[in-house]
């Protein structure tokens, strides 16, 4: 039997395992590209846009915290008005109607009340306190809001839903 085989020396096999490396070589230093440029991160700049993202919120903050006194100063001088209002009224209005605006009153002095110490609070508030106190400036609000007009229905002699 013959075989058809061909015998290459030893030599010729490390020849080509050679050429197979470079080959590879060549290829990983193509895909693995060296960038001389090294990329434009550093701490001071991350640390400068972290800083202007917290100014941004805090801007935005200042600014809701505005909007809130203004309301609340409103809606407190506006209160205030009608409580002595109602005061002055209160003497002519029938017993059972003047014990309903008495009640209705002092829910709307203790709502004005609420609605001052959760807007302290809110300016004492840190950024992870924000929302909820803000929340609950707004709640204290409609408290207040709902305490007026049970006010106004205990003037019209209606009967009060709180």
């Amino acid at each position: 039997m013959s075989t058809n085989r061909i015998d290459l020396p030893i030599a010729d096999y490390w020849i080509v395992a050679g050429t197979l490396a470079v080959m590879t070589g060549a290829l990983l230093a193509l895909g693995c590209e060296r960038r001389d440029e090294t990329p434009d991160v550093s701490a001071a700049q991350v640390r400068e846009e972290a800083r202007e993202a917290g100014d941004a919120a805090s801007d935005y903050m200042k600014k809701q915290l505005a909007d809130l006194e203004r309301s609340v100063a409103a809606a407190e001088r506006e209160a205030k008005q009608e409580i002595e209002q109602a005061r002055e009224k209160a003497a002519s209005l029938p017993e059972e109607t003047r014990h309903e605006l008495a009640a209705a009153i002092d829910r709307t002095e203790s709502a004005r009340d609420n609605v001052s110490d959760r807007l302290d609070e809110l300016k004492d508030a840190g950024n992870a306190g924000w929302d909820a106190t803000r929340q609950r400036v707004s709640d204290a609000l409609e408290e207040l809001g709902e305490a007026r007009r049970e006010v106004a229905a205990a003037l019209r002699g209606e009967p009060s839903a709180g």
